[in-house]
């Protein structure tokens, strides 16, 4: 079936997009005789993600204006609320065995569909940062973990010491942990902390 595009009016859509590299084969069961199918990088699962998001958002320009002003004032509370009810709006087929990309492929795309200045994957010496939001006065650096807790995921900031290149840069930087539930399909809990340009700890969040 995957191999059958001979017929331009009928194609199916699983073998149109992996016939044209969107998804590819990672495994085989030879007793059911299933592929099991996914998507061959970070940049597809984002761009198919993001599509997704724009289809089961429709992000309201007035709401993406109040997002980015809770971040601007450094209002978390506020911003992970709107963000809570965001994700609630999306089906649920979507989480299934939903992985530590999926969020970040989804909240990208959500948080790019508001307009913020946001780029996920970000390399460093040590690791891979999940997601940075740029907003004029602050820098916020993002680690996320499925079914773990905030704090594991903030601790992994610290330890890996991922805010460092973005000291000096006359912004303060807030460390974001944010724990997602398989079983609620939504944010768990977050923890934040703030720090100023020259990596002194202002307060934690909240």
């Amino acid at each position: 079936m995957l191999s059958d595009i001979s017929n331009l009016e009928q194609i199916d859509l699983s073998a149109l997009i992996f016939q044209t590299g969107y998804l590819t084969i990672s495994g085989y069961d030879s007793l059911t005789n299933r592929y099991q199918l996914d998507f061959p990088n970070q940049e597809v699962t984002e761009s198919f993600l993001e599509t997704l998001v724009n289809h089961f958002a429709a992000i309201d320009p007035t709401l993406s204006t109040e997002c980015q002003e809770t971040l601007e004032n450094q209002n978390l509370n506020a911003f992970f609320d709107q963000i809570k009810i965001t994700l609630s709006s999306f089906p649920y087929q979507l989480f299934i065995k939903a992985k530590e990309s999926t969020y970040q492929g989804i909240l990208l795309g959500i948080l790019k569909g508001m307009g913020f200045g946001v780029y996920g994957e970000k390399l460093t010496n040590l690791g891979r940062i999940d997601l940075v939001i740029e907003m004029p006065e602050t820098t916020y650096i993002l680690e996320l973990k499925p079914d773990s807790s905030a704090e594991v995921a903030l601790n992994q900031i610290l330890e890996k010491k991922y805010h460092e290149q973005f000291l000096q840069k006359g912004k303060e930087i807030a460390l974001v942990g944010v724990n997602f539930s398989s079983k609620s399909r939504n944010i768990e809990n977050w923890k934040a902390s703030l720090y100023t340009s020259f990596g002194e700890l202002l307060r934690k969040i909240p």
